[in-house]
């Protein structure tokens, strides 16, 4: 399904936008987590500040999505965030969630001990900031073929749930051959385009790999902004590569970034608030000479504006 254009209301099509969706998975801290995390609550709270500010200062939008530990400990945050048009959305490692019982990435459980999981999950969730989140994304990016169902019926209308191309079945992570680009799913094969009223934002990654060329990471190179490979052209690459084969279609094109809490956004010196800097200005460079207006853009921003 083709990321549509908008039409103006004479018909006429508009010049192409392309939406950017700046995201950040809000995890558990260090010590309550056998997964990676933020030290202490204190840099938790600097390095997603220090990030939110990095977009309004250059008029784009994010999108926070927070593990249930995570949002409670921040919920001061959160009016103020989403008072400014950033996204609270939720996060969902299994294996960090509550006292630690469940031990397993979320597509290793079936329908009905996911959905036990997700309930209880969103529970806590609620409970620390009152308002049902719109959107969702799993822990290392791990689903199957039930878990966007299980989100519907959950109340989420969409999620950032993939890296198309990633290979990681230890993890039930498995994205090759996946839609690179917004789309609505299917209920009965989570790779699949489908027509249920569920839309998934994939991570923006680089196409070409299958299973016998992946690296040894498991996963093709993607928009995740700490990624420090010592040469930015990797980045360069998948954005010019991601705009052109959208455009191609004839439609507006749309682009994904990712990165975690436990990263100094806070730190001007920092590599990583660098790049984050640098990849703004590439994809601005990038989409002014291929004729696009950038459009800041949510999760839940993108579901609303591709259901229309």
């Amino acid at each position: 399904m083709k990321w549509r254009r908008l039409t103006s209301s004479l018909g006429v099509v508009l010049m192409a936008n392309c939406y950017i969706a700046w995201t950040m998975d809000c995890e558990r801290v260090i010590n309550e987590s056998p997964l990676l995390g933020p030290k202490n609550e204190d840099e938790s709270e600097k390095s997603i500040t220090g990030f939110v500010e990095i977009l309004e200062f250059n008029d784009l939008k994010a999108t926070l999505f927070f593990v249930p530990d995570s949002v409670n400990v921040h919920k001061t945050l959160i009016p103020n965030i989403k008072e400014h048009g950033h996204e609270v959305a939720m996060h969902l490692h299994p294996e960090s969630f509550g006292d630690g019982h469940y031990n397993k990435p979320l597509g290793n459980y079936s329908y009905e001990e996911q959905r036990r999981i997700i309930s209880e999950a969103l529970k806590a969730w609620t409970d620390s900031v009152g308002d049902h989140p719109g959107t969702f994304r799993p822990g290392n990016c791990s689903a199957n073929n039930d878990t966007y169902r299980i989100c519907k019926d959950e109340g989420f209308v969409g999620g950032s749930f993939s890296i198309p191309g990633r290979n990681r079945p230890e993890l039930y992570a498995v994205w090759v051959n996946a839609s690179r680009w917004p789309h609505r799913v299917d209920f009965s094969n989570k790779i699949l385009e489908g027509k249920e009223n569920f839309v998934e934002v994939p991570i923006t990654s680089l196409p070409g790999f299958n299973v016998e060329n992946l690296p040894p990471t498991g996963h093709p190179f993607h928009l995740r902004i700490e990624y420090d490979t010592g040469n930015f052209h990797d980045f360069e690459k998948v954005i010019s590569s991601s705009l052109d084969a959208q455009m191609d279609q004839g439609g507006d094109s749309f682009l994904c970034c990712v990165t975690h809490n436990y990263h100094p956004y806070w730190d001007s010196s920092s590599y990583v608030r660098q790049n984050m800097l640098r990849l703004i200005n590439t994809i601005r460079e990038l989409t002014e000479k291929k004729g696009c207006k950038i459009k800041p853009f949510t999760i839940m921003d993108t579901v609303t504006r591709f259901c229309k």
